[in-house]
């Protein structure tokens, strides 16, 4: 389109721009498939607004922040004061310690907010199959096709022309040498590559010392941390030394914070199932250090004994 062109259609939209009346869609689209600098030489040269005709300045045409993880509602009266209350009581805890705080409880400090899973992580190999979770699998060969198969409430998936197979219980590895393997017996020529799609949500319980005790949904990789900050975190009458992972009424293992703190330790971080129960029981024995060292505060106590081995 030569400039003649151009300036007949910038001419057509200016008596329209002047009465305020409305430009067709059409019109706009013509002026700002333009060239930048031409939009803006013909603006200064008839005294036209360019934000106004293009449209630069709509909140619609600005770029909208994005959320990752959905934000807490506002909080009510009664949790304000709560929080107040907690506050006022740690600080009279510290007054009574020569100012020394517990060690450790920074670590949930904030709002707790909705959990946001992370998704692009890879699957670990011994991830626990179960309802709700998306199979993806590609077949290739003599026949090629695309699937997402769920797992049903029963722990079935559907497959083509082969019937149900079941995977609920099972690890993502050993669901996936069974779908090979049905594949092979079924396909003629056909090899098959499965991956996970969607993950499935599950529900959670975190009680004794926790800041909100109650249930929670959470992501099906997530792990007793992920756990502990969707709840708040421990109160500081609650142990970080002693965090209980239990399912079905038994005691699967205990997490020391203190270990994931002081020495990015995360081994005994278990990965949770649906309707497992991450406990907080009372606070233990607590000693002071303060003086000439890094961290002064009041530190939990689990099997220090001696001197050294609670400086160290």
């Amino acid at each position: 389109m030569n400039l003649k062109k151009r300036l007949l259609i910038f001419a057509l939209l200016l008596p329209m721009v002047a009465a305020a009346q409305s430009i067709t869609p059409a019109q706009i689209q013509q002026f700002k498939s333009m060239p930048k600098a031409q939009q803006e030489a013909l603006a200064r040269q008839y005294g036209v607004d360019l934000d106004a005709l293009t449209g630069g300045n709509s909140a619609a045409d600005r770029p909208q922040p994005v959320q990752v993880v959905e934000p807490v509602s506002q909080i009510t009266d009664q949790e304000r004061d709560k929080a107040l209350a907690e506050k006022a009581e740690e600080q009279k805890t510290a007054e009574k310690n020569n100012g020394l705080k517990p060690f450790g409880y920074d670590l949930f400090a904030g709002d707790p907010s909705t959990f946001a899973p992370v998704t692009e992580i890879p699957v670990p190999a011994d991830y626990t199959m179960g309802p709700g979770d998306v199979l993806r699998i590609q077949l290739w060969g003599k026949e090629n096709q695309n699937l997402e198969l769920p797992v049903s409430r029963d722990g079935t998936i559907s497959f083509p022309d082969s019937g149900p197979l079941s995977v609920a219980g099972l690890s993502f590895d050993e669901a996936r040498e069974q779908i090979r393997t049905r594949v092979s017996e079924q396909y003629i020529g056909v090899q098959a590559s499965v991956s996970l799609g969607e993950l499935r949500s599950m529900r959670v319980f975190v009680l004794g010392e926790a800041r909100n005790p109650g249930s929670y949904t959470v992501s099906s990789l997530s792990t007793i941390t992920n756990a502990l900050y969707v709840s708040g975190g421990i109160k500081q009458t609650g142990s970080l030394r002693n965090v209980q992972h239990k399912r079905d009424g038994k005691l699967l293992g205990t997490l020391d914070l203190y270990e994931l703190l002081l020495k990015g330790d995360s081994r005994n971080d278990n990965r949770l199932q649906a309707g497992d129960v991450i406990f907080i029981p009372p606070v233990g024995k607590r000693v002071g250090i303060e003086g000439e060292v890094y961290r002064p505060a009041l530190y939990e106590l689990d099997d220090e004994s001696s001197l050294e081995q609670l400086v160290s």
